[in-house]
C-alpha cells in the first residue's frame, strides 16, 4: 500500500510477537492518502484492493484521536486508474461505503 499511497504508511516491522509499532500521525497521513486515491479513482481493482484495507485502517486512525480529512474534502476524478465506465465515479457513495465498512469493521476491532 506504500506505493498507492506514495507515502510512508507509519508501521514498523514486528516486534517479534505479531505486534507492530505505528506512528499515528504518519500512519494517519498514510491513510488519508489512500483514502483520497479509493475516493478519486472508479477503477475496480483499485478500489476493490483498497476497500479490503481501508475500514480497518480507518478504525485504527480514528482511535488514535486523528481523523482522515479526504473523507470530508471535495473529491475530483484523478486522470489515472480510471475505468471505461465514467459513470461509476460516485465518491459520495464511496464515501459513505467505507463509512459503513468502518463501522462495521470497528465492532470487530478490539479497543
Amino acid at each position: 500500500m506504500v506505493e498507492v499511497a506514495g507515502r510512508p504508511s507509519g508501521v514498523g516491522p514486528d516486534t517479534g510477537r505479531d505486534e507492530y509499532d505505528i506512528d499515528p500521525d504518519t500512519f494517519a497521513a498514510f491513510v488519508n492518502a489512500l483514502t483520497a486515491r479509493y475516493l478519486s479513482t472508479n477503477h475496480p481493482v483499485l478500489t476493490a484492493m483498497l476497500a479490503g484495507y481501508l475500514p480497518t485502517a480507518l478504525v485504527l486512525v480514528e482511535r488514535s484521536g486523528r481523523d482522515v480529512p479526504a473523507l470530508a474534502e471535495a473529491v475530483s476524478r484523478h486522470d489515472r486508474d480510471i475505468a471505461l465506465h465514467p459513470d461509476a465515479f460516485d465518491p459520495d457513495a464511496d464515501r459513505h461505503r467505507l463509512r459503513v465498512l468502518a463501522a462495521q469493521h470497528a465492532r470487530s476491532v478490539p479497543t
